[in-house]
């Protein structure tokens, strides 16, 4: 006779690997472009909420991110051309009235075109598409693009202060130091690209990539799939975060530097986005670490990683300002290289939590996560636990403040 109990948890087991599988597939649906309302026709829904003026001629797509939360002044766009009878050669764009259709890169096969706008004024921005006078007097299409200071915010609200940088304190890998004092107020520092490699030694190391070099170091290792193992590292600031992201990238065989439409071969076309743990001590500061963007695992298989600073928690203890900084720094990720095929979340203790509350809050920015020593919330209980404990401790322990008996120790929990 068969075991009842284990027919049930067959069931059981089925039952909640269709639901991870249903799970997965409505977070990448959300991951799609947002588009702005639809003047025209709207069908109803989440689509009709995110469409715009004319997209039965023109789909606009915001690549990079939501059009009403661009940030820096550029957007990665992709116009798909709907009318059959219009050559991609007739399509003009236009930002703000001026003519920038020569940003754009035509896809025959897909019918579409493809670029990065550039130098949006703060606030609200026109993009208008039309076939060169074939249209009606006025744009086939437009879309208003919203744009925001590098700086932030965009959804968090006034920035907290005071705000410690730490730019100072942040060590590059392969001894490449720091990244350097900063005065500015929002903890800016230029952007900056390094070439590393790892060793072949044992155990291996980050090694600084040679200057000019035209060959490969010979004791420089190579990958899972049988690449050299040369990263690509960028470190730089969006939102007041120090940020980094590192692909595997050769400088010999590709020495043009990768971009969107030139990505690197090396690149298997996933992100992990990391985040660190923590939470004490996790306020009024940018944090002198990310996630970590130099894990061998990950990077000797293809994947980019990107983090940063507002990514631990133990840096910055606040959901809000950390799903804004994944946001920017993602929407950085994509004008650079492109947008990823997906993108995972990676992290443990604070860096799962993390991850739990922007795939509940901000569904698209990750497509799946892999949380570890997962915390289910951090903000109602878990924190105030903590909190309290701390007080209860230096009580418990400090007699220069306050002596109390063993019985008041007792009764002070309430026990």
């Amino acid at each position: 006779m068969t075991n009842p109990g284990k027919w049930l948890r067959s069931l059981a087991c089925a039952f909640l690997s269709v639901m991870a599988v249903f799970g997965g597939l409505a977070l990448v649906a959300t991951a799609n472009p947002a588009y702005a309302h639809n003047d025209d026709d709207d069908d109803g829904g989440d689509r009709g909420r995110h469409r715009h003026h004319g997209d039965n001629d023109f789909r606009i797509e915001v690549l990079s991110g939501r059009p009403d939360m661009v940030a820096g002044g550029d957007a990665l766009v992709r116009v798909i051309v709907k009318k059959k009878h219009v050559r991609l050669s007739d399509v003009r764009v236009e930002l703000n009235g001026a003519d920038i259709t020569g940003a754009f890169t035509a896809d025959q096969a897909s019918r579409s075109l493809t670029g990065l706008v550039t130098g949006m004024r703060l606030g609200r921005n026109e993009l208008e598409v039309d076939a060169k006078g074939k249209g009606r007097g006025h744009a086939d299409a437009d879309i208003t693009l919203t744009n925001h200071p590098i700086q932030g915010p965009i959804i968090s609200g006034p920035h907290e202060q005071p705000y410690a940088c730490a730019t100072q304190s942040f060590n590059l890998p392969a001894g490449l130091g720091n990244l350097g004092a900063t005065s500015d107020p929002n903890c800016h520092i230029p952007t900056r690209v390094d070439y590393i490699y790892r060793t072949n030694a044992t155990p291996s190391a980050l090694a600084q990539w040679p200057a000019g070099a035209t060959a490969y170091p010979a004791n420089m290792a190579t990958t899972a799939t049988g690449k050299p193992y040369v990263i690509r590292l960028e470190t730089g600031t969006v939102n007041r975060a120090i940020y980094q992201i590192a692909q595997l990238h050769d400088p010999i065989t590709q020495p043009v530097a990768p971009s969107w439409k030139g990505q690197s071969a090396n690149w298997n076309k996933r992100l992990i986005y990391t985040f660190g743990g923590g939470c004490i001590g996790g306020w009024y500061r940018q944090g002198a670490s990310t996630g970590g963007v130099t894990d061998d695992f990950m990077l000797t298989n293809g994947y980019a990683l990107a983090s940063s600073s507002l990514n631990v928690f133990g840096n910055n203890c606040n959901d809000l300002p950390a799903a804004e900084s994944m946001m920017m720094v993602k929407e950085r990720f994509i004008e650079s290289y492109g947008p990823p095929a997906h993108t995972q979340g990676w992290g443990c203790s604070g860096g799962s939590y993390a991850q739990h509350q922007i795939g509940d809050n901000y569904p698209g920015l990750l497509d799946g996560i892999i949380p570890g020593c997962s915390f289910p919330e951090v903000g109602f209980a878990t924190i105030n636990f903590i909190t309290d404990a701390w007080l209860l401790d230096t009580y418990f322990n400090r007699t220069d403040i306050v002596a109390w008996t063993p019985e008041q120790k007792r009764q002070s929990p309430g026990s």
